[in-house]
């Protein structure tokens, strides 16, 4: 916070203005948040605009803006069968823990790999686009261990997952064993994955993400969510609102959870399904 906001705040007014402060919206109150992030404490209450060098993503709103109207079935297919036979569905979940509320379960689809026999000798395969299909979450609210099972299952029902990545943690074992005494169809394709440092990395982390957007190998469907009202707080519009903030030091707002549950789909999009039933391509630009 600047000295000069700082003295404002202290006082309890602005500019000779009416008190900013309430009950609700004390000092106290916004000397937390900008403890809690001070960018986005800037970005939020001193106007202080975000530039694309602060952000982890700064194609992912560009992308997003060039897709205007476009559903998912505009993207996929129309029909089920098209989805499945031309896309691969990977999930991402983000657990909970004693310290963060909520659980995201993100899915996202993968362009199958081309016939590589039918390629051209010496020249390089198209890369596999992706298109994110469904975020589901409990809108800042958490959900039991069956809870959150039988959301999987709805999601799995949906999209009939090829391979999904938990993450590793406490809860992840005790996920699996709920899901298998509750007879869930996708326990066997479960793996966990543990977050390092890896995550940052320029090519295998977050970062490789916006190569993957900055080179139109993402289709959002921006369709889904472009009209909600500000403030919704759907799976779309929470990773969204993510997405476009996120920094090199986290979200500038949200939790950072929906944006971890893609890079978990997206980590497990780069393994493959279970039992392969198309081949991995490198990645590359088209």
């Amino acid at each position: 916070m600047t000295t000069k906001t700082h003295d404002k705040l202290k006082g309890g007014q602005l500019l000779g203005m009416l008190p900013l402060f309430t009950p609700k919206w004390n000092r106290d109150v916004y000397l937390r948040a900008e403890q809690r992030n001070a960018r986005a404490f800037r970005r939020g209450y001193e106007q202080d605009a975000m530039s694309d060098d602060e952000l982890m993503f700064p194609s992912w709103t560009k992308v997003r803006d060039s897709f205007k109207g476009a559903r998912i079935t505009d993207i996929l297919g129309k029909s089920r069968a098209e989805w499945f036979r031309k896309w691969g569905r990977f999930g991402g979940v983000d657990l909970s823990s004693e310290n963060r509320a909520g659980n995201v379960i993100v899915t996202v689809a993968s362009e199958k790999a081309v016939d590589l026999s039918r390629v051209e000798k010496g020249t390089r395969p198209p890369a596999a686009r992706r298109c994110p299909v469904e975020v589901c979450w409990p809108e800042a609210d958490t959900w039991t261990h069956p809870e959150l099972v039988q959301q999987m299952n709805g999601v799995h029902s949906r999209w009939e997952w090829d391979r999904v990545f938990v993450e590793s943690n406490a809860q992840q074992g005790q996920i699996i064993r709920w899901g298998e005494t509750m007879g869930a169809p996708w326990t066997t394709k479960v793996d966990g994955f543990c977050t390092t440092a890896k995550k940052w990395d320029e090519h295998l982390g977050l970062p490789g993400i916006e190569v993957e957007l900055s080179h139109g190998l993402w289709l959002i469907p921006y369709g889904e969510w472009e009209s909600h009202d500000p403030g919704c707080l759907c799976g779309w519009c929470a990773l969204d609102t993510e997405m476009s903030t996120f920094t090199a030091t986290g979200p500038a707002e949200g939790a950072g959870d929906k944006t971890m549950a893609l890079y978990f789909a997206w980590e497990c999009i780069k393994s493959g399904p279970r039992a392969p039933e198309w081949a991995n391509i490198e990645h590359g630009t088209r």
